[in-house]
């Protein structure tokens, strides 16, 4: 067993032992699926996005694991802004927390399992998690927290941690692909047998 493994599996048995926080998620809501931006997403050959609105956020959820802002060149008028605000690079990976403009709309990309933003979901985001979980220093924004609520439960806890670690451990990035693609409800009935 490597390291990586032993240590990722060590930490998951002290958490279990630990750790009793758990974060809420606030209940989102699906649009209906008309807004120009959305409509522009899907445009893109190979792209199924969804447009879920909570309070005052709106969060695109569909995005493939290293899916590229080159990959909607074709969309005139489409604009990918980095989570801290500058324009992204066409060889810039989509990640949670970059916003998507289009028409005068705006969302932002939630990848369940992409806590840290990179467009990657490897092990960094566990120790996102990890930090979250135990309030030590990383303040979340409102689509990293989404995107750390794997199962999509009312709550961030240690179940979500266990599935991410396991999807990472296996290297089974069809199953959190298949919860960014259509398991966002787990509609598909595959994503969640997926990680039983």
């Amino acid at each position: 067993m490597s390291t990586l493994k032993k240590t990722i599996l060590c930490f998951l048995i002290l958490l279990t032992v630990f750790l009793t926080v758990s974060l809420q998620a606030g209940a989102l809501t699906v649009t209906d699926g008309g807004s120009a931006l959305q409509s522009a997403l899907n445009s893109v050959p190979g792209v199924k996005t969804v447009i879920e609105t909570a309070d005052t956020d709106s969060f695109i959820f569909g995005m493939l694991p290293s899916t590229a802002v080159s990959d909607f060149s074709g969309v005139s008028g489409l604009s990918v802004l980095k989570a801290n605000g500058t324009s992204a690079g066409s060889s810039d990976l989509i990640g949670t927390g970059m916003e998507i403009e289009f028409s005068q709309e705006s969302s932002t990309v939630v990848l369940l399992g992409d806590i840290d933003g990179n467009g990657i979901i490897n092990a960094n985001d566990i120790v996102y998690m990890k930090k979250s979980l135990l309030g030590i220093g990383v303040t979340l924004s409102p689509s990293q927290l989404t995107a750390q609520n794997i199962n999509r439960d009312p709550a961030m806890d240690l179940i979500d941690i266990v599935l991410l670690a396991k999807n990472i451990l296996s290297a089974q990035t069809h199953t959190l692909q298949a919860l960014n693609i259509d398991g966002y409800h787990f509609a598909d009935n595959n994503g969640w047998s997926d990680y039983q």
